[in-house]
């Protein structure tokens, strides 16, 4: 089977419970929580009053009137205590002690068929999640080759066990450069309160409704999205060099000069391949690109599985 299975220790997930749930995430996200079902997880964002974003996360609604929010790990706390600051008005709870969930990556072309031959469901279309007892998958792409699962690792240890004997066991890395090139920008504490979601591509790759209403920081994105251009977009490239300077938040250059073209926002790197998320202008995308320095590792530009438009 051409599928791969790894833990992902550098996500987090938040649990949520409460009445106002649902309707305080609503005012708080980009997405439309009112489509969020035991059917359907949604892929959103938090951003500040000033329309910057705070955190991405995968938004999924679990048994007993529970919901889970699933971001990196290093930006748990901060964006903890953003959501605290505006819950205290609302029937909302924080559960801290549900300690024993995991997440896990499953992609590859395969990966669908392995699913639902384990799950004994059905799963097809992005966004859409299956889930047996506490054991939650999601499908996150449009062509049913990548999946985030989400589960107690006690309850769910026997399906665990069968994942794992059932795909290749990779590493959090291969699932890293799966995200780069779905054109998936992932926030950290380095990106994090540092750019309006159209310079990560978020209104291209499904995280925004501009439908819903209002929430936090929703003045400044619509009107970048109705009034005004993004000055950058996001594209996946490939170092054709190794350099230990190629991290988040590196600048990318025009070769041989010191003009800025854009900016790093997640890298993946194994023996093989460095695979790079670079925000850039639209000029430069017919330029020779270089990471970290004006003579640093060559950039080859990809191809995203959505158009991109400045």
């Amino acid at each position: 089977m051409d599928t791969s299975f790894t833990l992902l220790k550098n996500e987090a997930l938040i649990f949520l419970e409460g009445d106002d749930t649902h309707s305080f995430l609503q005012g708080q996200s980009t997405c439309d929580v009112r489509l969020l079902s035991k059917k359907l997880s949604l892929q959103g964002l938090f951003c500040t009053p000033k329309g910057r974003v705070l955190s991405d996360f995968l938004l999924l609604d679990l048994e007993n009137s529970k919901v889970a929010l699933r971001l990196k790990k290093e930006i748990k706390e901060v964006t903890k205590l953003n959501l605290k600051k505006y819950a205290a008005f609302s029937q909302v709870k924080f559960i801290e002690e549900l300690t024993d969930w995991q997440v896990a990556g499953c992609w590859g072309n395969d990966a669908k068929d392995v699913i639902q031959r384990l799950m004994k469901k059905e799963i097809n279309g992005k966004g859409v999640k299956i889930h047996t007892g506490d054991f939650h998958v999601t499908q996150i792409d449009e062509h049913g080759e990548h999946f985030e699962c989400i589960f107690n690792s006690k309850t769910g240890s026997e399906l665990l066990k069968n994942f794992l004997e059932a795909c290749h066991e990779s590493n959090e890395t291969g699932w890293e450069q799966e995200i780069i090139k779905l054109g998936i920008s992932r926030l950290d504490l380095i990106s994090s309160e540092e750019y309006v979601p159209q310079v990560l591509n978020y209104d291209l790759s499904g995280f925004i409704s501009f439908e819903k209403g209002c929430y936090t920081g929703q003045e400044i994105v619509a009107r970048l999205k109705y009034r005004g251009t993004p000055k950058r977009r996001c594209f996946f490239a490939i170092s054709e060099g190794r350099g230990p300077m190629i991290m988040p938040g590196s600048n990318v250059y025009y070769a041989d000069t010191d003009k800025i073209a854009g900016v790093i926002i997640n890298v993946a790197s194994t023996s093989q391949a460095i695979t790079i998320l670079i925000s850039i202008s639209e000029k430069a995308l017919n330029a020779e690109l270089r990471a970290s320095n004006p003579t640093g590792p060559k950039l080859t530009l990809g191809r995203l599985p959505y158009e991109i438009v400045f």
